[in-house]
């Protein structure tokens, strides 16, 4: 077995190298990375791995591209598995991008699916281009775009929410027990709360409900200071309602 091949990526080289075919490329750190067939298991918690058929670095612009057209790209960072046909990563910026039947499973479970992702440093999600989200409690979200605008504000345009399946016992599509849509959606950490705009609620797929403007509590956001953060249920005798735990 041969030694893993450490590359210095000079970013005064105006040429393009190709790192590796049908390989590995672990980046351990802005201008190394080492190209291999290693296991990622063994990597140190701060190494992006990516695994393609095809990898190329630009030693001007510090972008390293990955390409997989019988297989797609895999990129690996901190627990986060990173799929699509076509995934660069910056060395210099630390953003990344995803394009072609890109899938983004995170550490909890969760499954992002997008035609395009743009992450950060963390491979968390900066834009999005329809947007598919299924949560580890069954949930989905789905919508045209969605941006992280700053720190603590996402913005989706043209979103669905629903916490029922979407999918029967066969895999066909169903429409769910009852569902959010909205024009635009905003969670805004800072107000710890997402905000709806042009809000339609639907039960088994008929609208019951149309508000220009609705908002509660984000649910994902830690409560501090003796918050409670409500639920939204809904039952045919009492339809929408809100409670908040004790």
């Amino acid at each position: 077995m041969s030694m893993p091949q450490a590359w210095r990526l000079n970013s005064g080289s105006t040429m393009r190298r190709r790192l590796l075919t049908g390989a590995a490329v672990v980046l351990l750190g802005p201008g190394v990375a080492l190209a291999q067939q290693p296991s990622s298991e063994r990597l140190p918690p701060e190494a992006l791995y990516i695994e393609a058929e095809d990898v190329t670095r630009d030693g001007d612009t510090g972008e390293v591209a990955a390409r997989g057209e019988n297989e797609r790209v895999l990129a690996r960072f901190e627990g986060r598995n990173l799929r699509g046909r076509e995934v660069t990563y910056n060395l210099n910026t630390g953003v990344a991008t995803a394009s072609g039947d890109v899938e983004l499973i995170d550490v909890d479970g969760t499954v992002v699916t997008a035609d395009r992702l743009e992450l950060n440093e963390n491979l968390q999600t900066g834009v999005a281009v329809n947007l598919a989200v299924r949560g580890v409690d069954g949930s989905h979200l789905m919508a045209a775009t969605a941006v992280r605008r700053s720190q603590a504000v996402n913005e989706l345009n043209y979103a669905l929410f629903t916490p029922c399946p979407i999918c029967d016992d066969d895999g066909r599509r169903k429409e769910p027990t009852w569902s959010i849509q909205a024009r635009k959606v905003v969670q805004d950490e800072s107000l710890r709360a997402i905000l709806y705009e042009n809000a339609l609620f639907r039960v088994g797929g008929v609208p019951v409900l149309w508000l220009p403007f609705f908002a509660h509590p984000d649910p994902t956001v830690e409560r501090a200071s003796g918050f409670l953060v409500p639920g939204i249920e809904y039952d045919e005798a009492r339809g929408f309602r809100t409670n908040s735990p004790i």
